[in-house]
């Protein structure tokens, strides 16, 4: 049988997406949702958020404590509460 909104209940789609977010949850994670700016879109090309981007990623490229902040990172991902 094919599902199609006529012949699905409304809250079908939602008891089906919260299993796997249940399964994540029990896990001890959450949920996060994250914007970004679309590097491919001509706004973000004419607009100041690539200016900006640029000169993050070449304060990011040169600076003396990047291995540092490297390896903190690695140790938040290992980090187990």
């Amino acid at each position: 049988m094919r599902v199609t909104s006529s012949n699905r209940s409304k809250g079908a789609s939602r008891r089906y997406a919260s299993a796997p977010c249940a399964r994540l949850r029990a896990q001890g994670l959450r949920r996060v949702e994250l914007w970004v700016p679309d590097m491919h879109s001509t706004r973000f090309a004419a607009a100041r958020f690539r200016t900006m981007a640029q000169r993050q990623s070449a304060r990011a490229a040169i600076a003396d404590d990047v291995y540092d902040d490297q390896l903190f990172v690695e140790n938040l991902a290992d980090w187990d509460e």
